[in-house]
Parts: structure tokens; C-alpha cells; sequence
């Protein structure tokens, strides 16, 4: 015998019941010699395990041990066993379907399990519905947070006084006399950024994402009034609505900064001016797309008439042009922050521009 400590008796019990249970291959509750010694050829687990027992010697693993000339018994080589498959299922070579082998100790730790689980009461009547799920739903009541390490102009108030904002993925109305909120949930990534419409009504908000979604939404209904996504890539930084509202611009985060504006009513969801799903990516509504400074945007906005777009960048100002399609700059473009201050150029810009047209 080995060094090693004789098994249990409960081990060996589960053991022989396993062993009858395989090795009745004609179910008659008994098992002929031929019986037993076909399935121990069968099983190279099992003869290994009687192995490290010293119960067999190593001579006993050769090939066809047990075998008699009137029983085809396999070769003891789970390999060859493995190359013989029909219909997903490991064969012998008579077709008789081979029994999975399960570790004996998994049988007596689940027949302690099973004298561990306890029994119902006799009076329990179960429910009828007890197999079906809940019909309540988890609503998200307030919302703890405000995004401002890494974004900018993005805390507004709407026209009935409400504070919109946003925080993860979850745009944000806040009425703060009675701090109560409500939740526009368009999104599934991180808003990174907001803008509001001159109606003081509808926001435009941004995410990050391979291909980032920019909703335009009602602050009052909650409503998604247009979904834009596929031109811009991996997040939206800065977002500007034209003075009549009907275009937005949008910057993207990508190396380039990409600066693409939009007819974004080309882009609603409403069932009156959406014939088909495809009417939600028209790109018709694209007005003119083009790329701005190598740093980062961190500011967009229209000049009062409409028909150019001032980008504040890092150390840099630029003024832009969008007819034809395409954004171009303007004879004035290239303003440095350490000259002359940012805000105070384009307020004065901006004065200029009205005087002129009095």
C-alpha cells in the first residue's frame, strides 16, 4: 500500500454506488464481471484513482487491461477516446453512449449538502405568482452632483427659473424652491456638455462615446426633441445654439477638434416630421463641418447676425465663417489671449458688429 491514508468509508460508499450506477449497462440491477471490468477499462479516472490507492499496479494501465474476446473493450486512452465522437457525444466503438465521469468526493459533498437544506413547512401555500418578476420599478428620485471638473458653461436657468444641468449620464432640472427634480435620460454615457436655445425652453446636451450623442430636449416635458450622432467622434466638448435658434455647433474632442453645425430640426424625433428612422440622421441638416486649433475648444458662439462662429480656444481666438458648407476663417481670426482679454474682445467685437448694422 501507499503512504496515503485509506479513504473514508462514506468516500468509498459513494464510490461503489457510482461504480454500479455506470457499469449496469443492461439495467438489470446487476453486474457480471464482464460489466465491471468494461467500465474500469472505460474510465481512466477511475483507474488512476484506484491506482494512487495501490489497489492496482501500474501493470493493470496497460492497454486492454480486462479485456475478453467477447466483449469489444477500448483501449484505457482518453485521447483515442476523445477522437471517437458522434453527434457531440463520446462513443465507444460498440456506439454505446460513455458516461460522464464525476469526481466521487463532488457526490458525497453534495449528499452532505443535501441533508444541510431545509424543509418547507407543511402549511406553506406557495403564491401564484411567485415565478413571475416584480411589477414595480426602481425610479430614480434625486440625483446627489454636478459635473464641473472637466466641463464649462453648464449650469443654466430655464424659463420657469428651474437650474438645469447635468451629472453622469442624466440631464438635471432643478426646481430649488422646493428641491424637488426631474431627469431626461436620453443619454447612456457621460454628459460633458450643455447648451441652452434662446426660447430658454430647450437644451442641447452632449456625451463622450466612440460616435457621442448630442439631444435636444424640452427642460419643461422632458421631451427628446432631436438626436444627432455620427459625424463627430469620441465626445462633444462645447455646444452653442445660433441667436434665432435654429442652428446648433458643436466641438468635438478628438486630435483635430472637429467643429461641425447643424439644422438640428432636420433632426427631430417628433411623429410629425420624421417620415422614416433614417430622417433622424439626415445629412441634410449638416450646415458645414471643419477642424479648428490643435488645443482645446473651450468656448462656441454665434455673432448676433447668425452667420459666423467665434471659437475660444487655449491662448487663442478664431473667428469663422460657415457658408458653402464649410467653416472658414475670417480676416480677423488668430487673437492672443496674453494681448488683449478674451471676454473683453469678443464683447467688443460683438459691439462693433451691432453698431455697424444701426
Amino acid at each position: 500500500m501507499s503512504g496515503e491514508s485509506a479513504p473514508p468509508v462514506e468516500e468509498l460508499e459513494a464510490i461503489a454506488q457510482y461504480i454500479v450506477k455506470v457499469s449496469d449497462s443492461n439495467s438489470d440491477r446487476k453486474i457480471s464481471l464482464c460489466e465491471f471490468k468494461n467500465s474500469i477499462t472505460k474510465s481512466p479516472e477511475i483507474l488512476k484513482f484506484l491506482a494512487s490507492y495501490s489497489f492496482i499496479s501500474k501493470d493493470d494501465l496497460r492497454p486492454n487491461f480486462g479485456r475478453l474476446q467477447e466483449f469489444d473493450v477500448p483501449e484505457c486512452d482518453s485521447d483515442l477516446e476523445c477522437e471517437t465522437v458522434c453527434k457531440g457525444k463520446a462513443v465507444t466503438d460498440n456506439s454505446q453512449p460513455r458516461t460522464k465521469m464525476i469526481d466521487p468526493r463532488q457526490l458525497l459533498l453534495r449528499a452532505k449538502y443535501e441533508k444541510m437544506i431545509k424543509v418547507s413547512p407543511t402549511d406553506y401555500i406557495p403564491h401564484t405568482n411567485d415565478a413571475e418578476p416584480p411589477e414595480s420599478n426602481l425610479k430614480l428620485d434625486y440625483v446627489y452632483g454636478y459635473r464641473c471638473c472637466d466641463t464649462r458653461n453648464n449650469l443654466r436657468y430655464n424659463k420657469n427659473d428651474d437650474i438645469v444641468y447635468h451629472t453622469a449620464a442624466v440631464g438635471v432640472v432643478l426646481n430649488a424652491e422646493n428641491n424637488t427634480q426631474q431627469h431626461f435620460f436620453e443619454h447612456t454615457s457621460e454628459i460633458v456638455s450643455l447648451a441652452i436655445h434662446p426660447n430658454l425652453i430647450y437644451f442641447a446636451t452632449g456625451d463622450v462615446g466612440h460616435f457621442p450623442l448630442i439631444s435636444v430636449w424640452d427642460s419643461t416635458t422632458l421631451e427628446c426633441l432631436a438626436r444627432i450622432s455620427g459625424l463627430l467622434t469620441l465626445g462633444i466638448s462645447q455646444l452653442a445654439f445660433s441667436p434665432d435658434g435654429n442652428y446648433l455647433a458643436a466641438a468635438a474632442t478628438d486630435e483635430s477638434h472637429c467643429i461641425a453645425i447643424y439644422d438640428w430640426d432636420k433632426y427631430t424625433t417628433t411623429a410629425k416630421n420624421v417620415a422614416s428612422k433614417a430622417k433622424k440622421n439626415n445629412p441634410q441638416g449638416l450646415i458645414a463641418t471643419g477642424q479648428s486649433s490643435t488645443s482645446d475648444v473651450l468656448f462656441l458662439l454665434f455673432n448676433p447676425p447668425g452667420e459666423q462662429l467665434i471659437i475660444a480656444s487655449i491662448n487663442e481666438l478664431n473667428f469663422a465663417a460657415f457658408s458653402g458648407g464649410v467653416l472658414k476663417p475670417v480676416s480677423y481670426t488668430h487673437l492672443r489671449a496674453h494681448e488683449t482679454s478674451l471676454h473683453l474682445v469678443c464683447r467688443l467685437l460683438l459691439e462693433k458688429k451691432k453698431k455697424k448694422k444701426q
